[in-house]
């Protein structure tokens, strides 16, 4: 028996030597291989140890591998020697690789591991690394970092073999472009514009295209389509959606322009006009070819407009409102009241004469003209225009112009009069006259009851109030469905979208 376990471990060892390799679990090892362990219900079990353990292993060959079963458990091999031990860990679960310092040539990862982040030590040339205090990336020669210390990000330069500073830096509370992060700015872009590069320069810029047109529906955020827009969610005081502000140090200048693209039209906040006279709002349509009364062209636009329950308001210091016009200055549909004198102003050919317009208590009419007496007689006839707009019997007043023995009113109607002279006399003369009557639309109407009232005047001139100090406050105004009210605006009137329902948030 002995003989035969003798002559069978002859032959193993003989085929050992021979074949260099070992096949288990398989006839015919890989001829790459040393040894081949072929199974498919069973695996490779590496020896099992603790770090301690694995420490304690004496002048462990390099390449050793062993399975470290505590603290950070996993394969581990000695990359260093048998006498200066380095054991590093293969493949951790958080998928970093840590790579051995001192290295040469050049060490790839493929896009399976999750981050590569070597130590900032050793004389390594131009890597990634981390800052030692949070996960970062730089290049040792510039302390380049993007998400560490510093808040640049990084990006690649020179055609992609440098690492260099981005315009972009992110503190992980705000973003900034070109400028160091800002505490009140979420994001916050800078730009030093170049005269050299001419006009057109913007340092934040939304532009808006489409593959079809796609109409919006409205004038709401979630109705219409624009190339930027800002949002304020809750309407605090003196807080609103968009801003725009300027020194205005020059003039032709503002803090916020809406316009044609090429400028035909356009409308300005905070504007400084070429007389560097200042606008809260300032808005021209009047620069199209062929503008104004004179051209042979056609034209049209409206410098601005404004609609509400009351359609614009204008309170002035010193003017309320001045207006120009070539064809004219102001067409009003509706009653027009005024607190204080109605002067016109007559352009002669050496000065300018204010004359002061005829007053009433009534809504009157009056027409005048001249007639000829003959033979002590004058027929009058009022003109259609007259009689269409008076409602009543005018009031006649009959002046002679030469001499006779007088004259009267012999008869009259809404039509005319016929006008005799006196004692039966058979002058002629010219006679002129005047008419007055009330007009067809005369009467106290509704409008003229509520503006006439004692304190219709003051309230006015607190509604007036300029938010511009903010010391006060401006008295609210409405309309009742049967009057104008003023004081505090009911709850129903002041409701926000917010209250109703629309919600866009």
């Amino acid at each position: 028996m002995k003989k035969k376990i003798i002559t069978i471990l002859v032959l193993f060892v003989f085929a050992l030597t021979v074949n260099a390799q070992v096949g288990i679990g398989i006839a015919a090892p890989d001829g790459s291989a040393m040894l081949d362990v072929t199974s498919t219900t069973k695996g490779l079990l590496a020896p099992r140890m603790t770090a301690a353990q694995r420490a304690a292993i004496g002048t462990p060959a390099t390449g050793l591998v062993v399975y470290q079963t505590d603290a950070t458990a996993g394969f581990y091999y000695n990359a260093g020697t048998s006498g200066s031990p380095s054991w590093v860990q293969l493949f951790p679960a958080n998928g970093t690789l840590s790579i051995a310092n001192g290295g040469t040539g050049q060490t790839t990862a493929s896009d399976a591991i999750n981050s590569l982040v070597p130590t900032q030590t050793g004389n390594s040339g131009k890597y990634l690394s981390t800052d030692g205090s949070s996960v970062s990336w730089a290049a040792t020669s510039g302390g380049i970092t993007g998400t560490g210390n510093n808040t640049y990000l990084t990006k690649w330069t020179t055609a992609g073999s440098v690492i260099g500073n981005s315009m972009i830096r992110d503190n992980a509370t705000g973003l900034s472009i070109n400028f160091p992060v800002q505490a009140n700015n979420q994001l916050y872009v800078y730009r030093q514009q170049l005269t050299a590069n001419g006009d057109g320069q913007h340092t934040l810029m939304g532009y808006r295209d489409r593959n079809s047109q796609n109409d919006g529906t409205g004038y709401g955020q979630n109705a219409t389509n624009t190339g930027s827009t800002g949002h304020s969610f809750w309407g605090d005081q003196y807080s609103f959606g968009v801003g725009g502000w300027n020194y205005n140090d020059y003039s032709r200048c503002g803090g916020v322009i809406g316009s044609e693209i090429n400028a035909s039209y356009w409308g300005s906040l905070g504007y400084k006009n070429s007389g560097s006279v200042t606008y809260g709002v300032y808005g021209t349509n009047a620069f199209g070819s062929g503008s104004g009364k004179s051209s042979l062209n056609e034209t049209s636009g409206i410098g601005g407009g404004f609609f509400g329950m009351i359609g614009s308001t204008s309170w002035g210091a010193v003017i309320g409102q001045l207006n120009s016009g070539e064809l004219f200055a102001q067409y009003n549909v509706g009653n027009v009241y005024t607190l204080g004198k109605s002067v016109e102003l007559v352009k002669t050919a050496n000065k300018i004469v204010p004359v002061y317009t005829v007053s009433s208590t009534e809504a009157t009419v009056y027409a005048r003209g001249t007639a000829e007496l003959i033979n002590g007689v004058a027929n009058i006839e009022f003109t259609d225009d007259f009689k269409s707009i008076i409602a009543e019997k005018p009031v006649i007043t009959i002046t002679p112009n030469g001499e006779c023995n007088g004259v009267f009113i012999a008869s009259s109607n809404e039509k005319g009069c016929v006008v005799k002279e006196q004692m039966k006399g058979s002058s002629n003369i010219t006679i002129s006259w005047i008419a007055i009557a009330k007009r067809v639309d005369n009467g106290t109407d509704q409008a003229t009851k509520m503006v006439s009232a004692l304190d219709f005047e003051s309230n006015v001139q607190k509604v007036l109030y300029s938010d511009g100090n903010t010391e006060g406050k401006a008295l609210g105004i409405w309309w009742d469905g049967q009057s104008i009210r003023f004081g505090e605006l009911p709850a129903n009137l002041k409701r926000t979208a917010r209250e109703l329902g629309y919600n866009d948030r």
